[in-house]
């Protein structure tokens, strides 16, 4: 696995003119804060990582140009590596990759991508997150964006809401179910029977007319008996009309309208009860329909979750024990918050490392907050994965492998630096 064995930076950032060469796993830079300490790892991170990770200006004020020189000891397949990257104040960027022999690479960029991995990775930032800051960590860096799947589940849940909704709704109106024996079949149609009526009302009364008729047509006979010698044609006439108007009357029959009235008066009842059917039946129908469309949802609901979590069994996280619950990140089958700090220090290191199998190198910002049980817990992890971490810390105590002041590597107490030339 490759190291870091140098550092030269000139003019990044606060930065005027360094050079570090490391000793040992744990490689502190202390130093007041605005002094340049930040800069030293971030002259790391701009020289390895790429142009995307490098800031509008990178090049510390008043300077014209910057540089960074790293040489790197041990890069599998390839031997030792040394890095240049230089910046100008207008924006500009190179960068460069010799082998060990003095050969230029044709590709810088890619040879360091296939080292660097994800050097950004800070193991204490990483502690110091909330379970779902943790686990959307660990999902990305295995891999997975659960980002879509959530997406679906949503707008499928909400769907099934509505749907569940209206189908409360429907429910609600349903009315208790009735004996359907007891409740007619067909509606009667109070048109028809108004239009029957009124023929037999005025059948009835077309009888009484023409036996009125008939009345004064024999009335008029007796008159025209007084004056039958003047009056044989009319009697004649009027003969033939009785003999016509009785055999219509004849043909035609009284109607019993009492029980037409009777049928109106309970048409009114029939048919709400009709319709009260017909309104339990729709609604039971629709009911039916809004319950088998829940359940489909529900299906696709549980579906999309077996796909949740057979993907997030089957991601490759970069620590044994480390896993994932619908809250955060587990370790050994408990939440990861519930591990000792000495657990939780341990596997974030070896995730940095795991993260960077090439380059077993590790940048840890805010080095600050670790007391000094934290801080020999991480120097005794460091050297169990064979790892170096560069830590920077305000601080300008012992533990500090260098100090950075005004942008320069402080001098000790006998004039020289402490690290550098």
């Amino acid at each position: 696995m490759a190291k870091i064995i140098s550092l030269t930076a000139e003019n990044v950032k606060r930065l005027k003119a360094v050079r570090i060469e490391p000793d040992g796993s744990l490689v502190v830079i202390g130093g007041e804060n605005a002094q340049g300490k930040s800069s030293v790892l971030d002259s790391i991170w701009y020289a390895l990582g790429g142009a995307a990770g490098i800031p509008g200006q990178p090049v510390r004020r008043g300077a014209k140009k910057a540089r960074i020189e790293l040489d790197l000891e041990g890069v599998g397949g390839l031997e030792d590596l040394k890095v240049i990257r230089t910046f100008t104040a207008a924006g500009g960027t190179s960068l460069s990759v010799f082998a060990k022999d003095g050969a230029k690479y044709p590709t810088p960029q890619k040879i360091l991508d296939k080292l660097v991995g994800a050097l950004t990775f800070d193991p204490l930032e990483f502690t110091k997150l909330n379970p779902k800051e943790q686990r959307q960590t660990l999902l990305r860096i295995a891999g997975i964006d659960p980002e879509q799947l959530d997406i679906e589940r949503k707008k499928l849940y909400d769907e099934r809401t509505e749907v569940n909704r209206e189908l409360r709704h429907v429910e609600a109106v349903i009315p208790p179910a009735p004996t359907w024996s007891e409740y007619p079949t067909v509606k009667v149609s109070v048109f028809d029977l108004a239009e029957q009526l009124n023929e037999a009302i005025l059948n009835n009364k077309k009888m009484g007319e023409l036996k009125t008729d008939i009345d004064e047509y024999k009335d008029e006979i007796d008159l025209l008996r007084q004056r039958i010698e003047a009056q044989e044609r009319t009697i004649k006439d009027y003969n033939t009309k009785i003999a016509a108007t009785t055999d219509e009357l004849s043909k035609m029959a009284s109607i019993d309208i009492s029980e037409i009235k009777n049928r109106m008066a309970t048409a009114e009842s029939n048919n709400a009860l009709v319709d009260k059917r017909t309104k339990y039946e729709t609604a039971q129908e629709e009911a039916k329909r809004l319950q088998e469309g829940a359940e489909l949802l529900t299906a696709r609901l549980q579906s999309i979750e077996d796909r949740r979590v057979k993907m997030l069994q089957e991601a490759e996280v970069p620590v044994d024990g480390l896993g994932f619950s619908d809250e955060g990140v587990t370790f050994n089958g408990l939440p990861f918050e519930q591990a000792s700090h000495a657990e939780t220090l341990r596997v974030s290191v070896a995730m940095a490392m795991s993260l960077n199998p090439e380059l077993n190198v590790c940048l840890i910002r805010d080095g600050s907050l670790l007391d000094a049980e934290s801080f020999a817990l991480l120097a005794e992890y460091a050297d169990e994965a064979g790892a170096q971490i560069w830590v920077e810390r305000v601080s300008t105590g012992k533990e500090c492998f260098v100090v950075i002041e005004d942008g320069e590597v402080k001098d000790n107490e006998e004039g020289e630096k402490e690290h550098g030339d």
